[in-house]
């Protein structure tokens, strides 16, 4: 144990001491520090393509995306169910075309009630 002591003496002895730092230019240069990386992590949160701002509007966007998609396969679904009654059945052409056309068919008298 002695020897680890005197070891530890001389090499405290040895050293080679450098300027000291005063106390105010060491905080200043903690502060810059804590600066410099608090601005780091504000670059790397909030800016770029991958940042947590830009990550939050593309979540929403992606939500409104589904959303619409969601919307257009129903579409599509009635529509399918549509083309599929208007490539059969005659009756529902004739329906259609009075109702959403206003087509008239030969020999029906039109009235039209004017206000």
């Amino acid at each position: 144990m002695a020897t680890l002591r005197t070891n530890r003496q001389l090499k405290r002895k040895n050293r080679i001491v450098g300027p000291s730092l005063s106390g105010k230019f060491r905080s200043a240069v903690k502060k810059f520090y804590l600066i410099g990386i608090f601005l780091l992590l504000i670059m790397l949160f909030a800016g770029g393509d991958y940042g947590f701002i830009r990550m939050w509007q593309l979540s929403g966007r992606l939500g409104e995306m589904r959303n619409k998609v969601d919307i257009l396969r129903v579409k599509n679904i009635d529509l399918h169910s549509e083309k599929s009654l208007l490539s059969g059945d005659d009756s529902y052409r004739k329906s259609i075309a009075t109702e959403k056309y206003g087509m008239v068919s030969k020999g029906t008298i039109l009235c039209r009630l004017v206000k």
